[in-house]
């Protein structure tokens, strides 16, 4: 990970910088370093010195600040640093669910590295980063990598909802062409069954004129003729008593039967009008309940058509608020994509920063190796030179 890979660098860089002299403590408490340079002189001093007591004295240096298995200090190799270094690392790796160094070793260890303050830590959610400085055994190596992985969890997800928001936008805009297709139908059947009952209605009005007419014109045929009949009536009652006086019966009798003829032919008359007259109110009728229908169904119609264009405006509200959920999901997922894209730029810088400080190691291990040499040929030289003593005594 990258914590792991910053860990191992500023391991290698810090061993160095004390190596080659650059730093030396200022005060006493551990972890207060301020990087002078020293001069050639003390730089050759400090290093006979650390060939003389490198790591043998448990308040040296190099045991006190290196030892990753004792944070306290103790008197551990120090040809093993680099070695328990990576060991540590190894188990860190090994251990997913929780983390096994040290951290009271790691605090002393990022406390040391003169460049551990200006480095990038990630802050705690919440809290500033100078607080993130004074609690750098917290904070200083929470886990990146879980916020990539979480990155990416949320990138996918995101994915997941554009998808089916595009995936549901697209059935609604079916749906929505649909149903604009069937209010298209509805209107135009709309359309032609309003032209279908004006012309009907039309028709029933002009016929229904028509029949009032011949109504009134019955009706005026009708009237006038009762008095004429009541005359002629009275008109033939008066011949036939003329008649009778004078003994013409037989003119008499002929005028009788004229009238009688002509009031019944008059009489069927009148029934036949009237039953017409009777067959065309009823078919009046019969056509007034069917326009009432027609104009119901059209109301009905208006009302479908209305429901249909609210629904239709309810659909379009749900897709703009569909849209707009899509358009911050695809902002949400831009910056989730800028977050993962400078993660991986961090990733790419720490790579870089190891391959560095494996270049860098390389040489420190030979250094390491020449003053293994040097202590033990002093070593051997203080042990052939007590026993040339102990034989001149």
């Amino acid at each position: 990970s990258s914590n792991e890979v910053y860990r191992e660098a500023r391991h290698s860089r810090a061993l160095v910088g004390y190596q080659q002299g650059f730093m030396e403590p200022t005060s006493g408490r551990s972890g207060h370093y301020t990087g002078r340079r020293a001069s050639s002189a003390s730089m050759k001093e400090r290093k006979v010195m650390a060939s003389v007591d490198l790591g043998k004295s448990a308040d040296s240096m190099v045991s006190r600040r290196y030892s990753l298995t004792s944070p306290q200090g103790g008197s551990q190799n120090p040809s093993k640093i680099v070695d328990n270094f990576r060991d540590a690392v190894s188990k860190n790796r090994a251990s997913s669910a929780s983390r096994s160094m040290d951290k009271n070793a790691v605090s002393s260890f990022v406390k040391f590295h003169p460049y551990s303050q200006r480095l990038t830590v990630l802050k705690e959610p919440g809290k500033s980063n100078e607080h993130s400085r004074s609690h750098q055994d917290k904070s200083a190596w929470a886990p990146s990598i879980s916020r990539r992985i979480q990155a990416a969890m949320m990138n996918e997800r995101a994915n997941t909802i554009v998808e089916q928001l595009q995936a549901h936008i697209v059935k609604l805009q079916v749906r929505v062409l649909s149903q604009d297709d069937e209010i298209e139908l509805l209107k135009e059947t709309h359309d032609k069954q309003s032209l279908h009952l004006r012309e009907s209605l039309e028709s029933l009005q002009v016929q229904h004129e028509q029949l009032k007419a011949k109504y009134d014109l019955l009706q005026k045929q009708a009237h006038p003729q009762s008095p004429q009949i009541a005359l002629d009536g009275h008109q033939n009652d008066t011949d036939r008593d003329g008649a009778r006086h004078r003994g013409n019966g037989s003119r008499g009798n002929w005028g009788d039967e004229e009238t009688t003829n002509h009031f019944s032919v008059q009489e069927e008359e009148s029934a036949v009008w009237r039953r017409k007259h009777d067959d065309v109110a009823i078919q009046l009728e019969i056509k007034n309940k069917e326009v009432e229908d027609f104009r119901r169904a059209a109301m009905d119609l208006e009302q479908h058509c209305k429901n249909l264009q609210e629904e239709i405006a309810t659909l379009q509200g749900d897709l703009e608020y569909l849209q707009n959920e899509k358009q911050s999901l695809e902002n949400e997922h831009n910056t989730l994509r800028k977050d993962l894209d400078q993660a991986q730029d961090e990733l790419r810088e720490a790579h870089l920063q190891l391959s560095s400080s494996s270049a860098i190691v390389e040489p420190l291990k030979a250094t390491l190796k020449e003053l293994q040499s040097e202590r033990d040929n002093m070593a051997e030289e203080q042990a052939r030179i007590k026993e040339e003593e102990a034989k001149a005594k």
